[in-house]
């Protein structure tokens, strides 16, 4: 019986160092991603790189990173996988519409901004002219989500964290 007990605390422990690995894994992909897209963002829209401005970056990217592994990490491992999948593509695509917003408005599109949405229509020669000028800079923020679909298989992540060890 004392045995039985024993095999059970080992399996925890187990599960929980595998668990806290893929965490750590899974926080790593995530501050690497955000870092980049930070970092192109911030040399497409010339914005001066200075050291306080990095401090910002990586004290954002470090809590976002956090925040994504961690949820993500509950999921089981297909859900998983897609979920970290639609996650950059929707982060890739909300660091290119602010390069287009920009690029057309001069300003950073925000959520006061989503009112305007009627007013789409009359821009959409301007949106293709904006998207064709910043071709290159579409292509160098989509980098993490094509990287991320090439190499999936390679970055398994075991998904063992139970809710039961967040809470």
């Amino acid at each position: 019986m004392d045995n039985v007990n024993n095999n059970q605390i080992n399996n925890n422990k187990g599960s929980i160092k595998t668990s806290f690995f893929s965490i750590i894994r899974k926080f790593s992909l995530w501050f690497i991603i955000i870092t980049y897209l930070e970092l192109v963002f911030a040399i497409i829209m010339k914005n001066k790189l200075s050291f306080d401005s990095i401090i910002n970056i990586v004290l954002f990217t470090t809590i976002a990173s956090l925040l994504l592994s961690i949820f993500i990490n509950i999921f089981k491992s297909k859900i998983n996988s897609i979920a970290t999948s639609v996650t950059i593509l929707f982060l890739c695509v909300l660091y290119i519409t602010q390069v287009i917003f920009y690029s057309i408005f001069k300003v950073y599109f925000s959520t006061t901004n989503l009112g305007l949405g009627d007013q789409a229509l009359s821009f959409i020669g301007r949106l293709f002219q904006a998207v064709w000028q910043n071709l290159f800079s579409i292509i160098l923020l989509f980098i993490p989500f094509i990287l991320y679909l090439v190499f999936r298989k390679k970055l398994k992540f075991k998904h063992n964290l139970k809710k039961e060890y967040i809470l």
